[in-house]
């Protein structure tokens, strides 16, 4: 009874952990595989850290033109909104628990929503978080793509 109990408790951890969202890079390494930053909005880490406080994943956006940032939380409602929210837009979807790493080994106290060609990464110091899920068709995950991302991603 003793081992089920623990071999159930590491598979819930294991299973919860297989699903966080976004992965650490070096910023020469976020250049190299995910191409350079076409625009960043300065965004202060304490209160991105506050944004996190009991929310599983947050999803966040750039607007091209006016170039404001807007976050969601899980069910898709702002936690900070510069502009509409739609439902057609596609929000970059990234796990709580990465974020706070980014936040933790990046240590400074601004953090940069960048625009690249085609993903939306965050940075903090010499770290950039990336491989979101975008979001739609992935809220928070797709059932249909269990290990995203692909490894051509």
């Amino acid at each position: 009874m003793k081992y089920s109990f623990i071999i159930v408790l590491l598979s819930i951890v294991f299973i919860s952990t297989s699903f966080a969202q976004g992965q650490l890079f070096s910023k020469s390494e976020a250049d190299n595989k995910f191409g350079l930053v076409l625009e960043k909005v300065r965004f202060n880490s304490h209160a991105l850290r506050n944004f996190l406080d009991g929310k599983e994943h947050l999803m966040f956006a750039i607007d091209k033109v006016s170039k404001k940032v807007n976050i969601l939380k899980n069910n898709r409602s702002p936690v900070f909104s510069q502009f509409p929210v739609k439902n057609e837009d596609v929000y970059h979807l990234y796990d709580s628990q990465k974020i706070t790493e980014l936040l933790y080994y990046g240590g400074e106290t601004e953090t940069y929503i960048e625009q690249r060609e085609e993903v939306v990464s965050i940075s903090n110091g010499e770290y950039v978080l990336e491989l979101a899920v975008p979001c739609p068709p992935c809220c928070p995950r797709c059932p249909d793509w269990p290990d995203w991302p692909p490894e051509d991603y």
